[in-house]
């Protein structure tokens, strides 16, 4: 198990603390969108018009330079993509692309006579190879699919501007080149098997394929090429949730209708299609524990096997940092554009914090809290954790704007919405489940602040995020400063 220290050392480096539930699981839709408060809603239904009607900066950064014009820019895209189309040799008549979905039996490729002799742990560690390597193959079947129905045609009939076609397959046609590469070796160790009269048509040892698989060079073309398919892939899923939420009948809506009802898509939608690399990730040392489960041990078989699993995981890990890391930007680039730093900068002109730019720094996390006066006043905020600062952002209207804003409950008292993590101490409220205490130890005297959430286990989860984040950067500021004397 990882220390609560090593993970607060990754969102210095840019990981937020909020896994997707673990580094071998992509996360929920559910739990994207509870970071979220329900005001944000609305910016999703611009999402869609963005990013199909224009290219959106925030895109512009993933397929040139700055420098040149977004119509040069566009053409210059356009023009590899047609070039990499003409590369990839995707077959209409591709034997890949008939690939059943059903996992066949250990009886249709081998004798019954051989199986029913078969130990059960050995006949289990058959079938788990069998799945694994079948599942291998329809993988790159689901890539082709999204190749030779969307990708492809998307590129050469221009139905959406390149950028939004890079969004929505980003490297895809090494993908299919990486995971044909890795169904053909198995293949290739399936018909050597075969030629191996002591095996019976069985499947032998995997451990050392499977090791060459994600070690090296070949492990580290496959993280690289994933992570850069899937760091922008909740965008792409966004858009293509709002597409259908409004059922425009635009060029998109009318591309992926037809798209869409082709046989070789069995019914699913491009939005169900898109996540399968991830999928893949997450399934690889799920498998590989299994079969390892199975091997007899101790054994060098195993112990490659085990290696493999672990390197899938490092794999998957990178892959969660670099998504994790995108999205964090991303939300960050959202809120900066909603905030309105003018009543502050005002007050506080020369202030380390004046204009504010949220992209600066890392997220943590982010949402709604309240927070509690005396005398019963109570203030809407939209609260950011970064690395070392928690943000008090106040909601105006119907809360798509944001201000940076001194409160002043009284004559006397004024509380600053931007609070350094260093001198902080979080403290849990008694007999309230909701609410909870940030009190700011500066020079002036303590300042108390009482935030509220709306349920007792958002208030855990923002108890425990700040406290362990102050206690982070204290450590650093700690060990900064011994290192300064020493």
């Amino acid at each position: 198990m990882r220390s609560r220290e090593e993970e607060l050392r990754d969102v210095k480096r840019g990981r937020s603390t909020l896994p997707w539930g673990g580094d071998l699981s992509p996360p929920e839709e559910s739990e994207e969108r509870s970071r979220r408060t329900h005001s944000d809603a609305s910016s999703d239904d611009k999402l869609l018009a963005s990013s199909i009607s224009r290219t959106p900066a925030d895109l512009a950064s993933i397929s040139g330079s700055s420098s040149m014009s977004h119509a040069s820019m566009a053409e210059e895209e356009a023009r590899r993509m047609l070039e990499k189309i003409e590369k990839t040799a995707v077959a209409e008549g591709d034997s890949d692309l008939e690939v059943e979905t059903e996992i066949p039996p250990l009886d249709s490729f081998v004798g019954w006579e051989v199986i029913r002799h078969l130990k059960p742990k050995e006949k289990k560690r058959q079938e788990v190879i069998n799945e694994l390597f079948h599942t291998e193959r329809t993988h790159v079947r689901n890539l082709k699919v999204l190749y030779t129905v969307f990708y492809k045609p998307m590129v050469m009939q221009n139905v959406v501007p390149p950028d939004v076609v890079k969004l929505f397959f980003a490297n895809l046609d090494q993908l299919v080149e990486i995971h044909g590469e890795m169904s053909m070796k198995m293949r290739n160790a399936v018909e050597e098997w075969k030629r191996d009269s002591a095996l019976n048509g069985l499947f032998g040892e995997i451990g050392a394929l499977m090791e060459s698989m994600f070690d090296g060079e070949n492990g580290k073309r496959l993280m690289e090429a994933t992570s850069a398919f899937c760091q922008h892939q909740q965008h792409a899923l966004d858009i293509l949730r709002q597409r259908c939420k409004k059922d425009k009948d635009d060029q998109l809506g009318r591309f992926l209708a037809d798209a869409e009802c082709n046989p070789l898509c069995r019914k699913l939608q491009l939005k169900d299609m898109l996540p399968v690399e991830m999928q893949r990730l997450v399934k690889y040392p799920l498998l590989l524990e299994t079969v390892a489960k199975y091997t007899n041990e101790p054994s060098e078989e195993q112990t490659k096997l085990l290696n493999s699993v672990n390197l899938a995981k490092k794999i998957l890990s990178a892959v969660n940092t670099s998504k994790r890391n995108t999205e964090n930007l991303r939300r960050l680039e959202e809120l900066q554009r909603r905030l309105d730093t003018a009543p502050y900068d005002k007050e506080n002109f020369g202030n380390d914090f004046n204009s504010l730019n949220l992209t600066n720094y890392k997220l943590v996390h982010d949402g709604a809290l309240t927070w509690r006066f005396s005398r019963g006043k109570m203030v809407e905020l939209h609260v950011v954790l970064l690395e070392d600062v928690l943000v008090l952002l106040t909601k105006v209207g119907d809360g798509q704007k944001l201000l940076l804003k001194i409160q002043e409950p009284s004559k006397d008292t004024r509380w600053s919405p931007i609070l350094p993590l260093a001198p902080l101490i979080a403290k849990e409220k008694a007999n309230d489940k909701r609410a909870f205490f940030i009190v700011n130890t500066v020079e002036r005297g303590a300042q108390i602040y009482e935030l509220v959430a709306a349920t007792a286990t958002e208030r855990k989860t923002w108890f425990k995020l700040i406290s362990d984040q102050i206690d982070f950067v204290k450590r650093e500021n700690t060990t900064g400063t011994q290192t300064s004397v020493e």
